[in-house]
């Protein structure tokens, strides 16, 4: 892992649920109070958090959701691929979780978590690092998730 890890952690809390950015991430403002961007004080990494009433049995229409809503977003970039969507627990939580990109250009993983009484999507991006080594980052950030409720 790169120094850029070690600096400091940035930590999200909101609704009962808490998450740990490693290293210098700003929060970008936007228009929706329950969506927060945050980017890496490098500009490399970006990642997005929604929060969205429901329980488990919306998740699977939530992860189909926010994948139409990658893949348009994405449509932009040739030679895209998204793996297929795997359902299973994750830190104790279901979630649903889908990752591609293009190799040099754009990475991508996505965890859509049902924790702390609601629907969770996470969104990481990562520009100029391969699939494998945003796919560890986007884990290790997925992976500080804690929630109550």
């Amino acid at each position: 892992m790169g120094a850029h890890w070690k600096l400091r952690e940035t930590l999200f809390s909101a609704y009962g649920l808490k998450i740990t950015l490693p290293g210098a991430w700003q929060l970008r403002p936007g228009d929706d109070p329950l969506r927060w961007f945050y980017r890496s004080a490098d500009k490399r990494e970006q990642l997005t958090i929604i929060h969205a009433e429901g329980d488990e049995a919306a998740l699977g229409k939530a992860a189909a959701r926010h994948r139409r809503a990658v893949e348009l977003g994405f449509s932009r970039i040739p030679g895209l691929e998204l793996s297929q969507t795997c359902f299973e627990e994750c830190e104790g939580f279901p979630c649903a979780e889908f990752s591609g990109g293009v190799e040099g250009v754009a990475s991508i993983h996505s965890r859509v978590v049902c924790a702390a009484g609601a629907i969770w999507t996470f969104h990481y991006e990562n520009f100029r690092l391969s699939e494998a080594e945003t796919q560890e980052r986007a884990r290790h950030i997925f992976d500080s998730l804690s929630a109550r409720g």
